[in-house]
């Protein structure tokens, strides 16, 4: 899959992707970057908008578990369970959302989950970065069913 390709499948399946001008720059079975604008995202306060960036993480945390699955001949229904935001500085400007795949262990340990069950969980972190600054921390956890295509 490529970036553009997952941009297209978030946005169909998404409508309000669109909206915030959210687009995959960046994928690999190891990690997941979007991008957003800040014009689409906007406050009163002239920086980015809270929920916005919760959204933006979450949906890079839940490609990050597609795109690892579908790289490893998987694929399952990716739902959000959990998720947290600690906001470190005010955004103004566009940024990113980067998710990078669990540890080893704690992969090994979800896939396993997936194989007995037909579902497992899996935390994940993303850094939202304005340039490269760290300007909020997202941790996710995600759940996974199995199904057939």
């Amino acid at each position: 899959m490529t970036p553009g390709e997952l941009t297209a499948i978030l946005r169909r399946n998404i409508p309000l992707l669109g909206a915030v001008g959210v687009e995959a720059v960046a994928l690999s079975p190891e990690a997941v970057t979007l991008r957003a604008p800040l014009a689409a995202n906007l406050n009163h306060h002239g920086s980015a908008f809270g929920g916005s960036l919760a959204l933006v993480a979450i949906i890079a945390g839940w490609s990050m578990v597609d795109v690892a699955l579908a790289a490893r001949g998987r694929h399952a229904q990716v739902m959000i369970q959990r998720s947290e935001i600690k906001y470190l500085s005010p955004v103004t400007g566009d940024f990113l959302a980067r998710t990078m795949l669990a540890s080893a262990v704690d992969w090994q340990r979800f896939e396993q989950m997936l194989d007995r069950r037909g579902r497992g969980r899996v935390t994940l972190v993303t850094e939202l970065l304005q340039v490269d600054t760290v300007v909020a921390r997202h941790t996710g956890t995600f759940a996974a069913s199995l199904y057939a295509r």
